[in-house]
Formats: C-alpha cells, sequence, structure tokens
C-alpha cells in the first residue's frame, strides 16, 4: 500500500499519466520523485 509521502508525491505528479497503473509501478516512481527531493 502507498504511504502518505508517496500519495502526496503522486498527487505531486498528478497521478502521472495514468490513475490505473499497478501498485508497484506507482511505487517504483514515487521513490524516483523521493530521490530527487
Amino acid at each position: 500500500m502507498l504511504d502518505d509521502r508517496c500519495s502526496a508525491c503522486l498527487l505531486r505528479g498528478g497521478l502521472l499519466l495514468n490513475p490505473h497503473s499497478s501498485s508497484s509501478f506507482i511505487h517504483a516512481v514515487c521513490s524516483i520523485f523521493q530521490a530527487y527531493e
């Protein structure tokens, strides 16, 4: 499950391009965002 920090990260990213993306993909992208913060 996505934690609050990851959810906030996705919200800032506009939920990426596909809100139906797999959770694993979303989490991976979120990790990338956090790495640049």
